[in-house]
Formats: C-alpha cells, structure tokens, sequence
C-alpha cells in the first residue's frame, strides 16, 4: 500500500511550488521573457545553424581566423556596453514612470557609449601593427571593429528595463534573420571570412536603428552634453569593472588562445565554446526578465522578492543540471553534426564545458538576480576580478600547455570561483534567500548605498 500522507504531503509542496510560480511568471513578465527568447533566438541558435555551414566552407583556419577577430572585437564591446546591459537596465526599471527621466537617461547612456567607441576603436588601430593577423587581413579588422561597435550599442537594456522587449526583440530577430541568409549567400571560400563580421555587423546596426526609433517615438530627443555624458558613465562604472573582468576569462578566452596555439586549436575551442553558449544560454532570458522585476522588488516589496528569488534558484538551477547532462551525453553527435569530423578534438572540451550551465544558472541567480538589486555592485566587482586572475594564473601556469582543453578547464575554474565567492557574500551579509522572513517585514534589511549617480532630468 502506498503512504497516503507522503502522497498528501508531497502533493502539497506541488502546489505550493506551482502557485509561487504562477505569482511570480505573472502575464507581462511572461511576454517579456517570450520576447526575450526571441531575441536569444536570434543572438545564438541563429548563429549555430550557420556554423557547419561556415565550418566546412572556411575551413578550421578560416573560422579560427573569425573567432580570434570576434574575441579581440569582442573587447571593444565590453567596453562600449560599459555594464550598462546591468546598470542602466537597473535606472530604467526605477525611471519607468517618467518620461523625461528617460528621455535623460538615453541621452547620457548613448553620449557615453559614443565616447567609449572612439576610445575602444582608436586603441584597437593602435594595436593592430603588433597582431600578425590583422597586419595580413585588414579586411577582417575593419569588419570586426565595424560589428563590436554596433553590437555594443543595443538598447536592449532600455527595453529590458521597461519590460517591454516585444518590439525591439522583432527588430532584432528580423535583422539576424536576413544575415543569416546573407551569410548563405555571399560566404563561399575561406578568403571571405570578413564577410562574416560585415553582415552581423550591418545586422546589429539596422537592429540599433530600429531601436532608437521605437525609444523616441514615446521620449523627446535630447543631445547628451559633457555634464551627461559623464553622469552616464558615473551610472556604469560600478559594473565596468565586472563586465572588464568577466571578459577576460569569457569573451576573451579565443583572442588568448590565438596568442600561442594555432588557428585549428582556436577553432576547436570557439567552436566547443559557441555550442556550449548556446545551451546554458537557453536560460538567458529567464534571467533578463527577472532582473528588472527583482530591482523594483527589492526596493519596494523585499517580501515578494524572496519569494520570487526562491521560484528562480529552483528554475534555473533545475534547468542548468539538465542542460548540462544533456550537453555532456550529446557532445559527440553535437560536433560532428554542428561542425564536422575535421573538429573531433572538440568534442572533449565541450564535454568540460558541460559543466557551465549549472555554474553559470548559479552565478546568474545568486549574483547577477540577488547582489545586484541589493546594490553589492562592489563585492561582486571584487569576486569578478578574482575570477579574472585565476583564470590568467591557470592559464598561464597550466592551461596554455593543453591548448584548447586547457582553456576550457580554466573558464570552468573561473565560473566556479564566482560561483562559490557569490555565495560566501549572500551567507556572510544575511541574504540567503531561503530564510525564514522576520517579523519586522521590510524594514528587516537595508539596502547598500548605490554607488551610481543618479541621472537627473536637469543635466
């Protein structure tokens, strides 16, 4: 006979899971996150179903040839986005009632991305009479400066902030869609790797414009000056450093491995890398969309945000355990299908690299949904960085002696650091998320100082 009370019992923790879930994926959160995923769509698996195909027609050297020059662009990037994605996602949830406090936030953002892709792009040109690559292909230099700048300009975390991605996530997807079938149609040989960077790159502009359309439709337009300009990068500067950071042991890691390991070890990893991404990636969107809920939340209702924090830790740490398995099980039939038998070595690092999506769910959970609202933007600038050097010391130490295998346990090492320094700091400051909630409500925890500027609408 079955125990009647277990049943009963566990019933009831079914449904209190569910309703917490339904109270928490409320509809306008949904359609956001739906947005979202189109949008990572867009971002990821669009890219993959052009890899086998630019995987057999480049060649391995081609495509490690794009990968260095999408990790050394990548950088100007970082620089440019300037952790706005998280920052200034963070203002537009708070500004989302006020027109011109908007209107004034764009204005600054945008003036200081300008800023830092003159910076990023000088420094970049700078540089290049050193890099052998860029001395040979010119071309793939220009292209992929054209694509980080464009990239870095998103609006994304405008959109995000406001928690309506509906319009921009069809912008967005409809222009990756036509690079997709540009890059079918004018990619035919290894000497058109450039082409690869200039379509996305032309892809994420058209998206930008699109974006700065729907943005003033509902704002006034507003010329950043100096004054803005520096507010707006005072309002990123507490996670530069992260985004800093967590690009060199990330979007970095191809550009280190070209310094030392030939193209087709380049191309091993990026593409172990990219495939690894794209599945842990599958819970992006999750995350996107709780970020700006939790930011008001943990302002206005510290109650509601302990139990949506709750619902996320179970989600994306019950989907990251999956995907990982998943990933480890299929990486054989995932690279030769995916990238084909010329890239068989790959198929060990994506392996290591299954580890990823369950550190990263956690790091996304702990870190990104719960430090950031509570404003510990410098304790996790500091666990960041830390991760940074572990991940250079093992590389340096041991890594760059196994190539790509070793570059794939070094950003395991790196992601596992942030992961249990994360939760060291939520344990140590009193905000572990499964607490019993006290009797004095909201009042029971304060929230650090923001070390941001806030954007006033009479700059």
């Amino acid at each position: 006979m079955p125990d009647l009370k277990r049943i009963d019992r566990l019933g009831g923790v079914v449904s209190v899971l569910w309703q917490r879930f339904r109270e928490v994926f409320r509809q306008s959160l949904l359609h956001n996150i739906l947005s979202l995923y189109s949008v990572h769509f867009a971002y990821y698996l669009l890219p993959l179903i052009t890899v086998p195909y630019l995987a057999r027609v480049l060649g391995a050297a081609g495509w490690g040839y794009v990968a260095f020059t999408q990790g050394s662009a990548g950088a100007v990037t970082i620089l440019v986005e300037y952790g706005f994605n998280f920052s200034a996602t963070r203002e537009a949830s708070l500004a989302r009632h006020s027109r011109p406090e908007r209107a004034q936030l764009l204005a600054s953002i945008l003036g200081a991305k300008a800023l830092l892709a003159a910076i990023g792009v000088a420094l970049v040109l700078l540089a290049s009479p050193w890099i052998p690559i860029y001395r040979e292909h010119p071309d793939l230099l220009a292209a992929g400066l054209a694509w980080a700048v464009a990239q870095g300009f998103s609006l994304s975390w405008y959109f995000a902030g406001l928690e309506r991605m509906r319009a921009v996530a069809t912008m967005e997807v409809s222009a990756r869609v036509v690079a997709a079938a540009g890059i079918f149609l004018l990619v035919r040989h290894p000497g058109d790797s450039w082409k690869v960077l200039a379509i996305q790159a032309v892809a994420a502009g058209s998206a930008v414009t699109g974006g700065l359309i729907a943005a003033y439709r509902e704002v006034e337009v507003r010329l950043p000056r100096w004054r803005a300009v520096f507010t707006g990068l005072r309002v990123g500067k507490s996670l530069f450093v992260f985004r800093g950071a967590e690009s060199i042991y990330n979007a970095g890691s191809s550009f280190l491995l070209g310094l030392w390991a030939p193209p087709q070890a380049v191309a091993w990893y990026a593409g172990a890398e990219r495939l690894s991404k794209a599945v842990y990636g599958v819970l992006e969107p999750i995350s996107r969309g709780l970020y700006p809920r939790l930011n008001y939340l943990v302002r206005h209702q510290q109650r509601d945000a302990y139990r949506t924090i709750r619902v996320a830790i179970v989600v994306m740490t019950a989907g990251g355990v999956l995907l990982g398995l998943g990933l480890f099980v299929s990486a054989p039939l995932l690279i030769r299908i995916m990238l084909g038998p010329q890239f068989g070595p790959a198929v060990l690092a994506l392996r290591i690299l299954s580890l990823l999506p369950l550190l990263v769910a956690i790091k996304t959970v702990i870190g990104f949904q719960w430090m950031l609202p509570f404003r510990l933007d410098s304790a996790f600038n500091k666990i960041i960085v830390g991760a940074g050097i572990v991940h250079l010391t093992f590389v340096m130490l041991v890594g760059r002696h196994y190539s790509h295998l070793g570059m794939a346990w070094a950003l395991v090492i790196a992601e596992g650091w942030v992961v249990l320094c994360s939760c060291g700091v939520v344990w140590a400051r009193g905000l572990n998320p499964w607490k019993r909630w006290p009797e004095e409500a909201d009042a029971a925890i304060e929230i650090e100082p923001s070390a941001e500027v806030a954007v006033e609408s009479s700059l």
